[in-house]
């Protein structure tokens, strides 16, 4: 977001709340006034609150006196420092492709608790380099800190590297997304795979003659081969930062290259040995029924404290579960069992938050569905509903200790119940 301003302040100074935005964005504000008037150095604590309630951006004050040119430079060094695009080589042994990411990445910070004073923010290097290659389903939803759009370029001039084989690799002025595939597609007629998707044969006819989504890349040879086989590849892309290259879908005729990045560090992905470690089981000798393995391992036997765990991290869990016992609550009796079940589930969760407040409104939600009982319905279930709510509610602040959790509240005792456990 850019805010072009004549420099001045509001009369009324607002209160920032943060975030100003609705949304993550980076504020520059771009005051046109001189840079040596005193209106400007009024404003300029204004726009700092401003800026720090939106989290980051810079203000940009034209060089010099106020004229086109000044005001044109700084437009231009917001776009040089904001939209600066990040342009690399994707490398797997001696196949390579020069891509770009959009957006461009950013720098992260370390985060390694056993590291003294501060720590630098790691940059991405301008090589993403191939150490790997996993099933998806053993990757199991590592968290990420960004994921970026990976695209193959035309081969910047002059950036022929020859490998230890004597070719070379990346290179060519005539020839764009240029790897060591390129070479081999002019020798051979072997199929490729384009950037739409399709099989073609190199002919070995010259670039000019061809479409440019029928050169050869390795970054579309890469996309293809990770569509095909169901795996990501893991890479590395700056010092002790990794992330994952894989096929992501936003449609079903159409599929892209994205790149993932990790958090910075060795062991940013808990369930995986550290980066560094990581290798082929069959460089260990591993017996032939560990590939038959699937993770997560699970363990033979369910442990005893293994149950169903109540979350109510958003509202619609909550509501879940009210619905559930309300629900039981107009089958009452014949649904007894169920109705104390999950009446008691949701009791014991809220006494062990420490949520009372939910012990009373459902006491009186309880209340309320006895007295909507329809004419016809069993004389037991406003009985049992009446038992219910008056258990569920807690004692008055200052009066006694909460109920204990681990003792659940029992049905009451009347004739139909005890005929059904007869």
């Amino acid at each position: 977001v850019i805010l072009v301003t004549d420099g001045s302040v509001p009369r009324h100074t607002p209160a920032f709340t943060a975030p100003v935005f609705p949304f993550p964005c980076k504020l520059h504000i771009v005051p046109l006034c001189p840079s040596q008037s005193n209106q400007l150095r009024n404003a300029l604590p204004f726009y700092q609150r401003l800026i720090d309630a939106t989290g980051v951006g810079s203000v940009v004050i034209p060089e010099g006196p106020l004229s086109l040119k000044s005001v044109q430079r700084a437009f231009v060094s917001i776009g040089e420092s904001s939209y600066v695009s990040w342009q690399g080589r994707l490398t797997c042994g001696h196949l390579s492709s020069h891509v770009t990411l959009c957006p461009p990445p950013e720098p992260q910070p370390r985060r390694d608790p056993d590291a003294d004073g501060d720590q630098s923010p790691v940059r991405m290097s301008e090589q993403i380099s191939i150490i790997g290659f996993m099933n998806i389903a053993d990757v199991a939803h590592p968290a990420t800190v960004s994921r970026h759009l990976v695209l193959p370029i035309p081969a910047p001039k002059n950036s022929d590297v020859p490998d230890p084989n004597g070719s070379v690799v990346g290179g060519g002025d005539s020839q764009e997304n240029s790897s060591s595939l390129s070479s081999v597609s002019e020798a051979k007629t072997e199929p490729m795979v384009t950037s739409d998707g399709d099989c073609v044969v190199a002919t070995g006819s010259t670039p000019g003659e061809e479409d440019d989504g029928k050169q050869a890349s390795f970054c579309v040879l890469l996309h293809g081969s990770l569509k095909v086989e169901s795996m990501v590849a893991i890479a590395k892309i700056g010092p002790s930062w990794y992330g994952m290259l894989y096929s992501w879908a936003d449609s079903k005729k159409k599929s892209n290259l994205m790149l993932s990045t990790f958090e910075p560090g060795d062991h940013s992905v808990p369930w995986w040995c550290p980066f560094n470690q990581l290798g082929s089981v069959t460089l260990y000798g591993a017996p032939p029924s560990w590939e038959k393995l699937k993770l997560p391992l699970k363990p033979p036997e369910k442990p005893s404290y293994s149950q169903n765990s109540v979350v109510w991290i958003r509202t619609t869990g909550l509501q879940a579960d009210i619905q559930k016992i309300l629900r039981h609550a107009r089958k009452l009796p014949e649904k007894i069992h169920n109705f104390y079940k999950e009446l008691n589930r949701v009791r014991r969760a809220a006494i062990s938050y420490g949520f009372t407040d939910l012990l009373e409104a459902l006491s009186s939600i309880l209340e309320r569905e006895c007295t909507l009982l329809p004419g016809t319905a069993h004389p037991d279930a406003a009985l049992q509903l009446s038992h219910a709510a008056s258990q569920l509610k807690p004692p008055a602040p200052g009066t006694g200790p909460l109920p204990d959790a681990d003792v659940p509240i029992a049905p009451l005792r009347t004739k139909y119940f005890q005929n059904m456990t007869e």
